[in-house]
Parts: C-alpha cells; sequence; structure tokens
C-alpha cells in the first residue's frame, strides 16, 4: 500500500515500476527461448517460512564487528536466521533508490548488479565461516559455479538472502547461496572461497599475499 501511495505521488517511480515490470515479462520471454533452463521451477534453498525476516538477530553494526566489508560495498542489512549448526542463514538487504549503483546500471530502468547479488551471498557465507575463525582469516573468492540469474532486482525491492553450507575444510569453504524477492527467485550460485592470514579488518591493514592454488 505503501508503495502504492508513493508511486501515485511520484510519477517517475511509477514510471520506473512500470518499465521494470515489463522488463521482467520481456526476459521471461526471452529467456525461455534461449535457455529454458533458467525458468524452469526451482524451489528455495531452504524453507524460510516461520523466519521473521525483519527481526535483526545480527545487526548491521555486528556485522561490521564481523566481517571486514565497509560503506556501500557492506550489502547485508542484517541477518535474520541462523540455524544451530551455524551452518545456514538467512539475511536481509533492502534495495534503496539511493543504492550507488542507481544512476549508472542503468540510468531510468535500475536493477542490482548481478554480481553484487553474489557478493551478498558472500559476504553471508563468510560471516558463517568467521564464527569460528581467529580474526586474522579473511576470506577471498576462488570459484563462481552455475550462477544464474531469475529474475531482475530493482530499487524499493527487499532481496533474501539464502546461505547453505556444502563443504569445507581448514582453508577452504563452498557453500549455496541464493536470493529472493517475494516468492520469487532472483539468483542462485555455489561459491568456493579461500580463507587466508590477514591483520585485524578494524585497523583496514590486510595481507598482501597472492592467493595460493587449492581444491576442495
Amino acid at each position: 500500500m505503501l508503495n502504492s501511495k508513493l508511486s501515485l505521488n511520484n510519477p517517475s517511480v511509477m514510471a520506473r515500476q512500470l518499465i521494470a515490470k515489463l522488463n521482467d515479462r520481456f526476459n521471461s520471454q526471452f529467456i525461455s527461448e534461449f535457455d529454458p533452463t533458467l525458468n524452469q521451477a526451482k524451489e528455495s534453498l531452504f524453507l524460510i517460512e516461520g523466519i521473521d525476516a525483519d527481526f535483526p538477530l545480527i545487526s548491521r553494526e555486528e556485522l561490521v564487528e564481523a566481517i571486514p566489508h565497509r560503506g556501500d560495498m557492506l550489502l547485508l542489512d542484517h541477518i535474520a536466521w541462523v540455524d544451530e549448526l551455524g551452518s545456514r542463514a538467512l539475511a536481509v538487504k533492502r534495495l534503496k533508490h539511493d543504492e550507488f549503483w542507481v544512476d549508472g546500471h542503468f540510468p531510468d530502468q535500475p536493477m542490482m548488479p548481478g554480481v553484487l547479488m553474489i557478493e551478498a551471498g558472500a559476504q553471508l557465507a563468510f560471516y558463517l565461516c568467521k564464527q569460528s575463525l581467529p580474526e586474522t582469516k579473511i576470506g577471498t573468492l576462488l570459484r563462481i559455479e552455475e550462477a544464474r540469474f531469475r529474475c531482475s532486482v530493482a530499487p524499493g525491492n527487499t532481496l533474501l538472502i539464502l546461505c547453505s553450507l556444502v563443504k569445507r575444510n581448514r582453508n577452504i569453504f563452498c557453500y549455496d547461496v541464493q536470493g529472493k524477492v517475494g516468492k520469487r527467485i532472483a539468483f542462485d550460485a555455489r561459491i568456493v572461497g579461500l580463507l587466508r592470514p590477514g591483520k585485524s579488518h578494524r585497523t583496514g591493514n590486510y595481507s598482501n599475499e597472492s592467493c595460493s592454488t587449492a581444491e576442495l
């Protein structure tokens, strides 16, 4: 209801919403012809019914204490849920109309870049890793596998980010990540990352050692 009132009072917002809907319909038709698998029904990574996404179990301020990302590149507003084993989590990103990428990606038709969706999932995965790691470890991505982008995500949307552990050893982690807007799946991917030495993230100083080759 609030979004409807804002749209009526602001024609430019209403126009952007209409363009986004038309763009989604066009993309769905194009995708179904180009790669039918992208429009096939995809299940949620895990059941989220009963999870209160508005509840900040881990606030943005607490995230700053746990992971090194800062400013516009901290892509999680809060974490709403973590399972008892610390292997699954649900985080929230509410997209504002003044996000740093809005003016350029794309003018008059803003949509969240896919790489930022993946990055949000990676940040949630690293938070889960950090719960059993010394502070001096940082995470860097090694691979992104089987990434699919199934619908656009625009300012005004709330992106739910799901993360589930696949496998982890001393230095390598692997998680499945997924994004949802309402009941629609926006993206899914598998990420593989390397845990490497680094100075305290509070100082802003990190090790510049090159990534070693590693296999999970």
